[in-house]
């Protein structure tokens, strides 16, 4: 398994606040992506250091962070993650697969959450 980017993730029900916070600490919008099908969207911010992360719109309770770690076998990600214990999040159980990404967000007994992202080779 080739994992070919890793970064942040903040998902809110308000993401314009973090934003605009991020936009301060010298980040820049770049591109917006659907993220699945369960309404998740994506806000890709970078700086002039390179760094990413992205800052997305979900129905989680409360504001939270995750990995997104795009690879090129997810089921392999997805194969490590549950042999160690991780577990598909409840509401999003299902790995999402559009024409251009597939998706599954696992969490881990501690609470941390990781997105396994297949994106298309196109």
């Amino acid at each position: 398994m080739k994992i070919t980017s890793f970064y942040p993730v903040i998902v809110s029900r308000d993401p314009e606040k973090t934003i605009r916070i991020f936009e301060e600490l010298g980040f820049e919008k770049w591109q917006e992506d659907g993220i699945s099908d369960q309404g998740f969207t994506a806000i890709r911010m970078k700086d002039e250091n390179g760094f990413d992360l992205d800052i997305a719109t979900g129905s989680f309770p409360e504001d939270c962070t995750l990995i997104r770690m795009c690879v090129d076998d997810p089921q392999e990600a997805i194969d490590i993650l549950t042999a160690r214990g991780f577990t598909k999040v409840d509401g999003v159980g299902e790995t999402t697969d559009t024409p251009s990404s597939g998706s599954s967000i696992l969490v881990s007994s501690s609470g941390l959450m990781i997105n396994v992202i297949r994106q298309s080779k196109a």
